[in-house]
């Protein structure tokens, strides 16, 4: 019996050495091109080429919200678009270039109407690498706000985002009228 179990244990212990050494030449194999990889992906020169690769997997241009304003008061509506493009979210700003833009009141409060306009693109807002994320405002939830944050009688534009470690981000622009042209704004709350 005692034979047996030692003759059952060597074999079993062959077979694992056989085992290895079939599997070794395979896992180490594995194992450089891994490496390989990691070191391909961090130099500088490669780096672009790879990520160019991966973000051929996300689509191009993604609407993630559109909001209708009067951003001056007084002036056509301008359109506000949330995008993302590839890994980055982006805001775009259109004016409306046809005077016939105008605001009515409904039920549910101002709301713009846009008749046969023509939009030209005014500025783009890049919010860098984030998620997008929708919040509640005024009891609805939203991924975009144009408000008048900052009470200086234009509307602001509020992007709720998710930064690089998930942490929720409201970031503020408020259009500047010398510049004409929208500012990342630090400090305002809603």
């Amino acid at each position: 019996m005692a034979n047996s179990i030692a003759q059952s244990n060597s074999e079993s212990l062959s077979k694992r050495i056989d085992d290895f050494v079939l599997y070794w030449p395979m896992i180490g194999f594995l194992f450089l091109v891994a490496v390989s990889l990691v070191v391909v992906s961090f130099h500088p020169q490669t780096r672009p080429a790879i990520l160019e690769w991966t973000d051929s997997f996300f689509p191009e241009r993604k609407v993630l919200a559109r909001a209708d304003a009067v951003i001056v008061p007084g002036h056509p509506v301008w359109q506000v678009v949330k995008l993302q493009v590839r890994r980055e979210i982006h805001i775009e700003i259109y004016r409306n270039q046809n005077m016939n833009a105008s605001v009515v009141k409904s039920a549910q409060g101002v709301v713009p109407t846009i008749e046969n306009t023509v939009e030209k693109q005014v500025t783009r807002l890049n919010l860098a690498e984030g998620k997008d994320v929708f919040v509640n405002f005024r009891g609805q939830a939203t991924n975009l706000v144009v408000t008048d944050v900052s009470a200086d009688g234009f509307a602001d534009i509020v992007v709720p985002i998710l930064d690089e470690n998930l942490v929720p981000r409201l970031q503020v622009f408020v259009y500047d009228k010398s510049l004409d042209d929208f500012v990342r704004s630090e400090g305002h709350s809603l």
